[in-house]
Parts: structure tokens; sequence; C-alpha cells
């Protein structure tokens, strides 16, 4: 059973979100020795992972036995859930403002190489520290590759939930509905899962370092170097993004990237 931060409540969000006010420092919040550095914010955490979209940030510690998130709020970490679940992971909308997860309910044995497995699917209001909604869902997953398993591909800003199980289909779900089917294009075309989108969701950039405009299909490659990798961290606006080299375990170096041409310079 999940631990939340707030009351349990239907609906989608309509107020622009807040975690924390931006401040002077370094572009890119980061984790090392016990602590998150947030711009101007550091904040003690035995966290070791990190999920940050447009102002808001999520620092988490999971294993195969139990899930814990926090949020940042200002200058504390005030928790987000804390699930007797593997490996859940929060996934942001691109304007930071609504968070999405599954977590694994139940899983059955349905034949030498298959289960049936249910997920309880939590949609949660960053600026209000509520609950939208939760539902559950069920596959047959096959071992050994969860062929079948469910996972959250999208949070689109206004509070709907993209869910695919790895082929084709899509589902869409938003608090107080069930899952239902729909359509890549209701999220602005098929992207990789790995694919960062701008906060007003209108271009997308993901490990080629190819900007994608999610209205005509326009690609514009980042004039990156390819000496060492390249990992894109997050928008800093609508029109810029930021591309890092090195781990969340440090300060990276970080340059910011033009979406319209391409060229990048360090931020």
């Amino acid at each position: 059973m999940a631990v939340l931060l707030g009351t349990t409540a239907c609906g989608t969000r309509t107020e622009p979100p807040g975690a924390h006010a931006a401040a002077p420092g370094h572009p890119l919040p980061w984790l090392a020795d016990g602590r998150l550095h947030d711009r101007e914010v550091t904040v003690p955490t035995e966290a070791d992972r990190l999920v940050v979209s447009a102002g808001t940030t999520l620092v988490g510690l999971t294993d195969e036995r139990r899930s814990r998130w926090w949020l940042l709020d200002h200058d504390r970490l005030v928790p987000l859930l804390d699930d007797a679940a593997a490996y859940v992971e929060p996934v942001l909308s691109a304007d930071g403002g609504t968070a999405a997860w599954r977590s694994e309910v139940s899983s059955t044995p349905a034949g030498d190489q298959t289960s049936d497995v249910t997920w309880q699917l939590t949609a949660y209001d960053v600026p209000t520290r509520t609950v939208l909604g939760r539902t559950p869902v069920s596959r047959r997953v096959t071992c050994c590759d969860q062929g079948g398993a469910v996972v959250v591909a999208a949070v689109a800003n206004d509070g709907r939930v993209a869910l695919t199980d790895g082929g084709d289909q899509v589902w869409m779900w938003r608090a107080g509905d069930d899952p239902v089917p729909a359509s890549w294009r209701d999220f602005g075309g098929r992207r990789a899962l790995d694919e960062v989108v701008s906060p007003d969701e209108t271009r997308s950039v993901g490990t080629d370092l190819v900007v994608r405009d999610l209205r005509t299909g326009e690609r514009t490659p980042l004039d990156l170097t390819a000496d060492r990798p390249w990992a894109v961290r997050m928008w800093a606006d609508d029109d810029h993004v930021l591309v890092a080299r090195g781990s969340e375990t440090g300060p990276p170096d970080v340059v910011s990237c033009d979406a319209t041409t391409g060229a990048c310079a360090p931020d």
C-alpha cells in the first residue's frame, strides 16, 4: 500500500506547477555524497535517483522490495510515495505539474512462462500535493523479457497518462476514468520512453540528440561533438534544451541548445 502526501481526489490539474522557485546557480539538479543540489538549495537525502521536469524535482530510493520517493518543496523534501513494490519510478509531465507511476499489486502464475500481473496506476497533482486518482490495470506478462508489462510512457500537461505494453497499441488514462485505447497522435505522435518533451509539448528530443517538432515532424540535429557521450537532461524553456556530459552523481558539464537552430553553447 502506497503512503502518499495529500488526499485522494479525482480530476485534472488546472493550476500551473511550482514545486519550488527557480534561483541562480547550476542549471541542473544533481546528487552527490548524500545531498541533493538544486540551484541554491542543498538538502541531505539518502536517495540515489533523480527525476526532473520544468522546475519539479523528485528524488528516489528503490530496490526489489521497496520504493520511496520525495518531492523537493522549496528547501525541504516531502514524501511523495512509500510503496512495498519493486522499482517504482514516477514520470513527470513536460510542465512538471503532474506525476504518474505504476506499482505492482499482484502476480499469479498462469503457465510455465507467463503470469497474470495487476498494477495500480496513480496520478498526482504537484501544485496541490494531492492524488488525482488511482486505477488498477492487469495484463498477462511473459517471462523473462517482461513482454506485455504495462509502463507509463508519457504524461500530458492536462493530466492524461499514456500507457503501453511495448507493442504498437497505446492506452489513455485520465484520473476518474478507465484506461481506453488511444492513438499516439493524442500525445503528439509516437516517441521513445527516453524522449524529453518541451514544457509547451511542441518539441521532443531523445538519445539521438535530434529535436523533433511534434506538430510538423521537422527534425533539427543538435550541434554537439561526439568525443564524449551527451545526455538530454531537461528543457530550460520552450525553446532551449539542456544537455550534459557526466553523471547525476556530480555537477555535469552543461550546454544549452537552441531547439530551432540546433546551436549549443555552455550554460
